[in-house]
């Protein structure tokens, strides 16, 4: 479990950064908080990710990567 939480930890970290880069850059709103956009991010991945274990008609890899493709682009300025 600990391993878990670090590299949970370490992933949070990492799309924070790039979230900043994107902010800095301008392709994404600056007043964006990141580590709560991370946050959401991250459980959005792990509740697609639960659903496919334990649905029987769970999304095809094609519409998970839509869901996750919608919510990013609410980002985009």
């Amino acid at each position: 479990m600990l391993e878990h939480q670090v590299r949970s930890g370490q992933l949070r970290e990492m799309i924070m950064q790039e979230l900043a880069t994107l902010q800095s850059s301008q392709i994404i709103c600056e007043d964006l908080n990141r580590g709560v956009e991370a946050n959401v991010l991250l459980a959005l991945v792990n509740g697609i990710a639960l659903d496919s274990l334990i649905q029987n008609q769970c999304l095809t890899p094609l519409e998970q990567k839509m869901v996750i493709q919608k919510y990013l682009e609410g980002f985009v300025i």
